[in-house]
């Protein structure tokens, strides 16, 4: 079920995060170079560009913005991230497993 991620010729795939503490929108390619977006606040945004890699239901940024309760956007040089389908299909990044917050798939690709 994992396919959406270990397909090379995928396409791009888009996931949303949100939080009251901001949101976060990360880009994986088929070529496997991504993008990730975190908003702070109104006008306060930080991007990065770098490479994906998934093995063992992790996918592995480098570089990347840290997500989630303790860390919105900090910078660092890689994170490893669990990848879970839910049991309606739905593809979940972890984001803070400790607070359940996770990047979802959109359905628009």
């Amino acid at each position: 079920m994992l396919d959406n991620l270990t397909s090379v010729s995928m396409g791009n795939r888009t996931f949303l995060y949100s939080s009251l503490r901001g949101k976060a929108t990360l880009l994986l390619r088929a070529d496997h170079t991504m993008e990730q977006e975190v908003s702070l606040a109104p006008g306060v945004e930080r991007r990065i560009k770098g490479s994906w890699r998934f093995n063992d239901e992790i996918l592995s940024l480098k570089p990347c913005l840290q997500v989630g309760r303790q860390a919105q956007g900090v910078p660092a040089d890689g994170c490893a991230i669990a990848v879970e389908v839910t049991l309606a299909g739905r593809v979940e990044i972890s984001a803070d497993e400790q607070y359940g917050l996770s990047y979802i798939k959109t359905g628009n690709e």
